[in-house]
């Protein structure tokens, strides 16, 4: 017999293992990219390309990444407008549910970025930090040992997004640096390596914490070995002819 469903189990199950910052984080994103993907849902506009379009217009993107947006977006606005209100949907559901968090978050942080290329740095660059810091915990908990090669491909990818925008910051003044995208790009990208490298320092010294306090099974020298065997053997050996001679 199926064991009956108990909403407590479901929510203790949602809660268990996950520290408090780290889920009012994931709830919180997750209801933001609920509330996305409805306002689009029930506008007319979003489902007939024309919002995307204006959006498209409005916004200044990257250069490197307006072609993107002119040879693969433009031509298929109602393709690409159902694409992002079905991501956003899925994404909030799965943070909600807190079903596969890491793949989940990474997809959420990769929409957040396109979002911020195409020239929409607000909300979306709060969202990459708050995504980003669940991330980040999940992988320092969870990375297997044996892993450390994601942590400096991660490192080599953030630094070669600073790179690729540090050119086209277009203003250092600070009233207007959030909503340049380049310097928020530049500026995630700087914050991720920092961030990856860190976690690989820790996991080397906690290895290297661990070795120094395993312990160690005393072993003889190879040959003291062979000569406490051939001892052990000669003495069987004399037992084994003592006891003949008293039968």
């Amino acid at each position: 017999m199926s064991a009956t469903f108990s909403p407590a189990r479901v929510v203790r199950k949602r809660v268990d293992g996950v520290p408090a910052w780290a889920l009012m984080v994931q709830l919180f994103i997750g209801l933001g990219w609920i509330r996305a993907a409805v306002e689009k849902v029930i506008a007319p506009t979003w489902w007939s390309g024309e919002e995307l379009s204006t959006f498209l217009a409005t916004h200044e993107a990257l250069p490197w990444f307006a072609p993107f947006l002119d040879l693969a977006v433009a031509p298929m606005l109602v393709i690409v407008s159902t694409v992002v209100v079905v991501l956003e949907a899925a994404l909030g559901a799965m943070l909600l549910l807190g079903r596969r968090p890491g793949p989940t978050l990474t997809v959420g942080i990769a929409l957040n970025l396109v979002f911020i290329a195409a020239g929409a740095v607000t909300p979306s660059v709060f969202y990459v930090l708050a995504q980003g810091s669940v991330l980040l915990w999940l992988v320092e908990r969870h990375l297997p040992v044996d892993a450390d090669d994601r942590l400096g491909r991660a490192t080599v990818a953030a630094l070669g997004l600073a790179a690729l925008n540090v050119g086209f910051i277009r203003t250092l003044a600070p009233a207007d640096v959030i909503e340049d995208p380049a310097i928020i790009l530049v500026t995630v990208g700087l914050l991720v390596s920092a961030a990856a490298w860190l976690i690989a320092d820790r996991r080397v010294m906690a290895r290297g914490a661990v070795a120094v306090f395993e312990p160690v099974t005393p072993r003889m020298p190879r040959p003291v070995r062979s000569s406490v065997t051939d001892c052990r053997t000669a003495v069987s050996e004399h037992v084994f002819v003592a006891a003949r001679a008293i039968a």
